[in-house]
């Protein structure tokens, strides 16, 4: 499931909110299976922001840390 293309993705509010936001991702990877996402959206104006691609982890209990700490990062809109 992606964002539609009717739909835009708003980029992290700076570098170190997006590097945070990776960074997770990355832990998320080694507890839970990634089914979408997880990158960061680089090809044409994407290239000039902190763009990560809608993410979405399946797999996930309550005891993870993805489930159990707060990652802020933007959504689609």
């Amino acid at each position: 499931m992606a964002c539609r293309p009717a739909f835009r993705v708003g980029p992290a509010v700076d570098k170190k909110q997006f590097e945070t936001d990776l960074h997770y991702i990355e832990i998320a990877k080694t507890e839970a299976t990634l089914a979408l996402g997880g990158h960061r959206l680089d090809s044409g104006d994407l290239a000039k922001g902190f763009f990560v691609a809608p993410t979405i982890f399946t797999g996930v209990k309550r005891d993870m840390r993805i489930a159990q700490e707060e990652v802020f990062g933007p959504s689609c809109a």
